[in-house]
């Protein structure tokens, strides 16, 4: 590796990468937490949804809580 030679860019162009870039691994990040959260939610209530042990309604609340 210490052979290849590659172009190291400039502080603008990096920067520039860096200020697109940044907000779209910004919002990546917001999407992997909320996803797991919404999987712990679905975990947790199928089943009592399924079993009967709470209805919609309770689910609902219980959601509404969280968010």
């Amino acid at each position: 590796m210490n052979q290849v030679k590659f172009l190291l860019p400039s502080n603008n162009v990096r920067g520039a990468f860096r200020g697109m870039v940044s907000p779209l691994y910004t919002r990546y990040r917001a999407n992997v937490e909320e996803s797991r959260t919404l999987a712990n939610l679905r975990d947790a209530l199928l089943p009592k949804l399924l079993s009967g042990e709470i209805c919609v309604s309770d689910a609902k609340k219980i959601v509404e809580g969280v968010a």
